[in-house]
């Protein structure tokens, strides 16, 4: 299941895939298989990302 409230979260911050690779040190490619649904983050990758973006984790991650 595609992560929609991740990509939005994202997209109304400014931030690209890239951007917010380079602030929380996941590959690029990675950022992009949690937000189409194919991975699914560890908490703390999800922490990096919640922490990097400003929200809280249970906004852009349901399932943690």
């Amino acid at each position: 299941m595609r992560n929609l409230k991740m990509k939005i979260a994202r997209i109304e911050k400014g931030v690209n895939q890239y951007d917010l690779s380079s602030v929380t040190n996941l590959p690029q490619g990675l950022i992009s298989l949690f937000e189409t649904g194919h991975r699914k983050p560890t908490p703390e990758q999800a922490q990096k990302i919640a922490d990097a973006l400003q929200v809280g984790i249970s906004d852009i991650f349901s399932e943690l």
